[in-house]
């Protein structure tokens, strides 16, 4: 049986009928969850607007929104009324419910002091559009979006209606962030009616809307959106990207804070006034989202089931599978041409492309594999934003950050707290797991770094290393795991360090037809081969993948005779060891295999050997 379409657009109705079924019962709530579970598993989800793509003329208040976003911050909860008892004009007693809105009811007398008064608190989040997503993905996922048509980011400033204060507390800035939790003190209780208008009581701050959106990645498109959680078995981290559907709330009510009269309060009120504006910003330029059903994202592929695993979804991996050796083919012979003909470069790109951290051991984050190209050729302008769109062609995240010395001196690159906005400054590696970041060092100058830019690097070389991040609290540090594999581009080996250093074998020919080239590997690249590509990338990355006993044994023997052959110029180390066992397990998963081969550590020893003797006749 279809379901009415006034539920998508009116859904608080629905809410409203279920609450006064039994307004006293505190598990009330149970029964919307179930009830709009049922209709996000019907095709009528087709039907709920995305909130990053609707025109902002069709969105209302009050209806059903979908939003896939990263959390960049984690704000403190917030109480509110789950149910209160109300009086109205005509002295009639009613119950109301708080829950999925920001306001209540401001036609009635509100009985605070009720026994059937219920007061909670819902979780709070600072999301955004998933930086660095690449433009096919938005495109499927969104059809309303095209390359040339992202969300602007908003320019208009708020009205000094919108930019009232209040006061708060000192304690409110001693968040802890690492868990996302606060005291019982920083609760907010979010109950406002409607904003007060009594003249003189507002107060007009500098506003800056790329500061109050705080993108990690500069001039990026995209929107904030602040996020209200009310299922206490809902716990996300900063930088997961989920997928929420929920109630969006824009009132304009949201942006004011009534200020005090009070000659004491309001010299205070002016310490807060950024923090204000930073926390309470206009729900046009952020708006609100109550949240019905969230589900945390695995992948950013929107060719493929969200929750998706080899287990739940065989069918989807044995369909790659099938093809998966023409499929590796394609995908060696379009990076062999990008890489002017260099099929050793294309190998290890290939395993690049599914690296990822499964299991962290100690400092070692075990999955990863940078790689620094060496040996690109500064010559031909087309080969590095060549190099780029292909990788943002093939891939769900990719940013390409070039190493200039403003960049590295200018830019934040870690987050950093502000206690005066209460809030987390986004940073350029601010980044959500599996992004593809690219270090192009060929844009670097000479010149001299500054406190900054050694900072930045030494931020660089850790995600790199140990792929992990230390945000910047300002009285201490707070290290967070990361996810993101680095491609650093270079003439030379890279100041920065890498699993492997590539250098390039270009054949010159291909030099001066580079531009040609690539034209013909988009060609080759039909939609049809791109997407199966596009699967193929990600389902070789979520493959299970396991180590026999057998071949563990053949390889510590393989191991002892190497370094038994002292006079071998290409014996392994502990280190290169570790490296093989590392670059087997892609290759394996590369060629749809979920465990090593005798073959394929052939295929590894042989690929070794060759990127060493490239790297010896460059040394002498």
């Amino acid at each position: 049986m279809p379901v009415p379409m006034d539920i998508i657009k009116s859904p608080l109705k629905e809410i409203d009928v279920i609450f006064a079924k039994n307004p006293t019962n505190p598990t009330w709530h149970t029964e919307v969850t179930e009830k709009f579970k049922g209709i996000l598993a019907t095709d009528r989800l087709r039907e709920i607007p995305c909130l990053e793509s609707a025109p902002k003329e069709n969105l209302l208040d009050g209806q059903l929104v979908v939003f896939k976003g990263m959390i960049q911050d984690m704000f403190d909860p917030e109480y509110f009324f789950d149910s209160y008892e109300g009086e109205t004009s005509t002295g009639e007693k009613v119950m109301k419910t708080g829950r999925f809105r920001d306001t209540i009811d401001a036609t009635l007398q509100t009985n605070h002091d009720s026994l059937t008064t219920r007061t909670m608190d819902r979780m709070s989040y600072y999301c955004i559009s998933v930086p660095a997503e690449s433009p096919w993905v938005k495109k499927i996922q969104n059809p309303l979006l095209s390359d040339k048509n992202s969300p602007d980011v908003p320019v208009e400033s708020l009205s000094a209606s919108e930019a009232r204060l209040s006061k708060r507390s000192l304690e409110e800035d001693d968040v802890n962030m690492e868990d996302g939790s606060s005291n019982e003190a920083n609760k907010r209780l979010c109950t406002s009616p409607t904003p007060a208008t009594t003249e003189n009581s507002t107060l007009t701050p500098t506003f800056d809307s790329k500061k109050i959106l705080n993108f990690p990645i500069p001039n990026e498109r995209g929107i904030g959106c602040i996020v209200k959680v009310y299922d206490e078995s809902e716990h996300f981290s900063l930088n997961d990207i989920v997928s929420f559907v929920g109630i969006l709330s824009l009132a304009p009510s949201l942006a004011v804070v009534p200020r005090s009269t009070s000659e004491t309060e309001e010299g205070m009120e002016d310490i807060f006034l950024e923090e204000q504006v930073a926390r309470n910003p206009s729900p046009s330029l952020v708006p609100r989202l109550h949240v019905i059903s969230a589900t945390k994202v695995s992948h950013c592929n929107a060719l493929l089931p969200q929750a998706m695993s080899q287990s739940s979804h065989p069918n989807v991996f044995s369909e790659i599978m099938r093809s998966v050796k023409d499929l590796r083919q394609n995908l060696l012979s379009v990076f062999t041409e990008a890489l002017l003909g260099d099929a050793l470069a294309a190998e290890y790109m290939i395993c690049h492309l599914i690296s990822s951290v499964y299991m962290r051991r100690e400092l070692m984050a075990l999955g990863k594999l940078s790689i620094n190209l060496t040996n690109v050729p500064t010559s031909c302008s087309g080969f590095v934003p060549g190099l780029v769109n292909l990788l943002q062609h093939l891939t769900t995240k990719c940013y390409h950050l070039p190493l200039t010395l403003q960049n590295l001196n200018g830019l934040p690159f870690i987050p950093r707290k502000d206690y005066t906005m209460n809030r987390l400054v986004s940073g350029v590696l601010q980044l959500s797991e599996n992004t593809h970041l690219i270090l192009d060092e060929t844009a670097l100058s000479t010149g001299t770094l500054d406190a900054n830019g050694v900072k930045n690097v030494n931020a660089l070389e850790n995600l790199i290393l140990w792929q992990k991040l230390a945000y910047d609290f300002h009285y201490h540090q707070i290290e967070y795991n990361a996810n993101i594999p680095v491609i650093i581009l270079s003439e030379g080996k890279s100041l920065l360090p890498s699993d492997v250093l590539v250098p390039l074998k270009i054949k010159e020919e291909k030099l001066s037809s580079y531009d040609n080239m690539i034209s013909a590997i988009f060609t080759f690249l039909s939609e049809d081969l791109s997407n199966k590509l596009r699967k193929y990338i990600t389902i070789c990355q979520m493959m299970e993948y396991t180590l026999t006993e057998e071949l563990q044994n053949a390889i510590q023997q393989d191991f002892v005779l190497s370094r038994q052959a002292e006079s071998s110029s290409h014996s392994m180390t502990a280190n290169d060891l570790h490296l093989m066992l590392g670059l087997a397990r892609l290759l394996s998963l590369s060629y749809g295999e979920t465990t090593l081969s005798k073959e394929i550590w052939g295929l590894v020893r042989n690929m070794e050997t060759e990127r060493k003797q490239r790297i010896s006749q460059i040394r002498r």
